[in-house]
């Protein structure tokens, strides 16, 4: 993994070099720009890298232990999502209890109370997921410790309401917003629950995602 995300910063100052020289006389927008084009470009490198590594040791622990299943994992974790939404817009974190960890919950409880406190509300509608990819597992001798981490990318419309005027203080009802979201889920019980939500997905982030199997049999 190291060999490649080397060669995919290596890669990196070329392009950057070569963008530059072609926007005639390193212009800072220009530069800009290609270090936009340059850094998706990484960022959808590591995203295939990750989800083929996912995929090849799914497939490994799923001979072993049959919760393993990449399709079933992907189709979990987007019923999940769906789930998720519904919820948060009526700030009732009591309707997901068999969903998320008491870490899960208590993140998002600071979130709600802050929203409460200057009279928020936020509103999903439309909700399109286009891509669903596991991009990290960890498959333990204790199930218990077992994670896999999925990435969603689509689109919603998604807003925010000031409670006292009725304006929309974020976002819009009419355009689609784009989103690139991270979902950490923890065993237990044999049943998948969401731990951590990362809202703001990157490079840094998807490099972070781990792989991992502590030995071939369970018992």
């Amino acid at each position: 993994m190291k060999r490649f995300f080397y060669l995919i910063l290596l890669s990196f100052f070329f392009t950057v070099d070569i963008f530059a020289r072609a926007g005639g006389g390193g212009s800072g927008g220009g530069n800009g720009r290609a270090i936009g084009i340059v850094f998706t470009i990484v960022f959808f490198c590591l995203l295939y890298y990750r989800t083929r590594q996912s995929k090849k040791q799914i497939l490994f622990s799923g001979k072993i232990d049959p919760i393993w299943n990449y399709n079933k994992l992907c189709q979990y974790a987007n019923n999940s999502f769906i789930r998720m939404q519904e919820v948060w817009m009526k700030k009732n974190l009591d309707l997901v209890q068999d969903l998320i960890t008491d870490n899960c919950k208590e993140d998002l409880s600071k979130i709600i109370k802050h929203m409460n406190f200057v009279n928020e509300k936020n509103y999903v509608e439309k909700i399109k997921i286009k891509k669903t990819k596991i991009v990290g597992c960890e498959d333990y001798a204790d199930n218990e410790k077992d994670t896999f981490i999925a990435y969603f990318y689509g689109s919603m419309i998604d807003y925010t309401i000031a409670g006292l005027s009725g304006n929309i203080v974020n976002g819009s009802k009419k355009s689609r917003t784009k989103f690139r979201d991270l979902y950490s889920f923890q065993r237990h019980n044999d049943i998948w629950l969401i731990d951590k939500i990362n809202n703001d997905v990157d490079i840094k982030s998807l490099y972070k995602a781990k792989h991992k199997i502590e030995k071939v049999t369970k018992t």
